[in-house]
């Protein structure tokens, strides 16, 4: 099982990043262009770090050390302010996911309790002031603490919490701003030969999730794409198969247009053998619709530059995938 914090994770308007020596900031104007790094940061012994953006006039970074938690506020020159800790409970706890507002933390936590496993998301202040505590779910009598995973929405309001059970997911749908479950729902998949990555989960801004997953390289053709998702403002779990036809699935990558209210999935696609891609494909899926598959063939030009060779001898592409999609006004990418 993959963390969906990888590879796949869309970079959001706060700039989540991993720096090896400092903060960078890069400031424009019409006529030039400035750039300031901050002192060196010890982060080497640090479980995970994230730049959280501006909150006011401070730069805040948040460090989690495993079981202690900091947040650090730099000026505009990035010289450190000020750092203070984030105190979860009496006893650890698990630090499931953070989002930074104009003039909030929010932090999405999981702590054990008597034997349960409880899921709180909590707000702090520019000031790391505790403000508001809200109970999102209770998972009753644990003797394993569960692996929880979050997925927010592009505007940050709304949040998906999953965690593996059995066979499945277990979800929370979560309202960030108005602080409110709005569904919770247990899903299963289909037999046991899916992949179980869910870096490919995305949230739309109406708080609706979508899971594409791909079927295991073991039945040698993986010729169809698994979308699980739900009724629209509902629990209910929705599940279809987009097929491939003829041609094989090489990589996949998913991202929701808010826009236009569909998932865009693309990737390369393979032919006779999965150890080489041929082309692109294209898609865009809306829950119980028709969805037209497009396949856009490599052109001589992109081969020839790519393996720099004569095209004559280049039969498509290996070791490559899409890492970022751009989503176009009309609705493609």
């Amino acid at each position: 099982m993959r963390d969906p914090g990888s590879d796949r994770k869309k970079s959001k308007s706060t700039m989540r990043s991993l720096l090896a020596a400092g903060l960078l900031l890069i400031s424009c104007s019409a006529s030039a262009q400035s750039i300031t790094i901050s002192e060196e940061l010890p982060l080497r012994n640090d479980f995970s770090y994230t730049i959280l953006g501006w909150l006011g006039e401070d730069l805040m970074l948040f460090r989690n050390k495993g079981s202690e938690f900091y947040v650090q506020a730099f000026d505009t020159d990035l010289h450190l302010k000020w750092e203070r800790e984030i105190t979860i409970g009496p006893r650890r706890g698990d630090i499931i996911g953070i989002i930074a507002n104009d003039d909030r933390i929010d932090l999405f936590v999981g702590m054990r309790e008597r034997g349960d496993y409880i899921l709180q998301h909590r707000s702090y202040n520019r000031d790391i002031t505790l403000i508001d505590t809200t109970t999102i779910g209770i998972v009753e009598k644990v003797f394993i603490t569960p692996h929880v995973f979050l997925s927010e929405s592009e505007d940050e309001s709304k949040v998906i919490i999953y965690r593996e059970n059995g066979n499945g997911l277990y979800l929370y749908a979560y309202d960030v701003e108005n602080r409110k479950l709005t569904w919770e729902s247990a899903m299963d998949f289909p037999g046991g030969n899916l992949i179980r990555d869910y870096s490919a989960m995305e949230v739309s801004n109406d708080g609706d999730f979508f899971l594409t997953m791909q079927p295991d390289r073991f039945l040698q053709k993986v010729q169809n794409l698994d979308v699980f998702s739900n009724v629209r403002g509902k629990g209910e779990i929705l599940h279809e198969t987009i097929n491939m036809g003829e041609f094989q699935v090489y990589d996949f990558y998913a991202q929701y247009d808010d826009m236009h209210n569909h998932l865009t999935i693309t990737g390369l696609y393979s032919d006779k053998t999965i150890a080489r891609a041929q082309g692109f494909y294209f898609v865009k899926y809306q829950p119980g619709d028709t969805h037209g598959l497009h396949f856009l063939p490599f052109d001589e030009s992109l081969l020839a530059e790519v393996s720099g060779k004569d095209v004559t001898n280049v039969r498509g592409l290996t070791d490559f995938n899409v890492q970022k999609l751009a989503l176009r006004q009309d609705g493609g990418a």
